[in-house]
């Protein structure tokens, strides 16, 4: 249990590796949101929409 301790240098770059990875997490959650927001969170097409497409493309 000594191991589990700031004084360990593994243990603490394990402690730092963790919370960046965590921080990016929530970080790349958000900056989904935002870019949904930005696009006014377009949706996939209807499938109305992609069979009309489709239809004018074969024209």
């Amino acid at each position: 249990m000594d191991n589990l301790s700031f004084q360990n240098p593994l243990f603490t770059t394990y402690v730092i590796a963790a919370s960046v990875m965590i921080l990016k997490a929530v970080a790349m959650s958000w900056l989904t949101v935002a870019r949904m927001m930005q696009v006014r969170g377009r949706q996939l097409p209807r499938r109305r929409d992609a069979t009309n497409r489709f239809e004018a493309d074969c024209s």
